[in-house]
C-alpha cells in the first residue's frame, strides 16, 4: 500500500459551460490512476457572470497515491490548456 497525498487545486475560468468537472472526472475514471477528488465550484451572480463574461473558481481537493501525482498533474493540465482554464494554485496538503 503506497503512500496518500492530499492536494489542493484552485481553478478559475467558464467551469459550468465547459462542464469541466464532469470532464476531469470521465477521464480519471478511463485512467489507471489511484486518486478521487471532491470539487466546490464559486459562480458569480449569474446573469452578471453571463452578461460580463465573468469566470467562475473551482476547488478540487485530492486524494492521490504519492506515485501517481505526476501523471495526475499533466492528465489535469493537459485537459485545462485545451479548455482554456487557468490553474491558480496546486498545493500539497498536510494529512492531520
Amino acid at each position: 500500500m503506497g503512500q496518500t497525498k492530499y492536494m489542493e487545486i484552485i481553478i478559475r475560468g467558464d467551469l459550468m459551460l465547459r462542464q469541466i468537472i464532469m470532464k476531469f472526472g470521465e477521464q480519471l475514471m478511463a485512467s489507471d490512476l489511484d486518486a478521487d477528488f471532491s470539487s466546490t465550484i464559486v459562480i458569480p451572480p449569474f446573469r452578471m457572470a453571463m452578461n460580463l463574461q465573468y469566470p467562475s473558481l473551482g476547488v478540487l481537493h485530492v486524494q492521490i497515491e504519492a506515485k501517481d501525482v505526476f501523471k495526475f498533474e499533466r492528465m489535469l493540465r493537459d485537459l485545462l490548456d485545451k479548455e482554456q482554464i487557468e490553474i491558480i494554485s496546486i498545493n500539497q496538503l498536510d494529512k492531520r
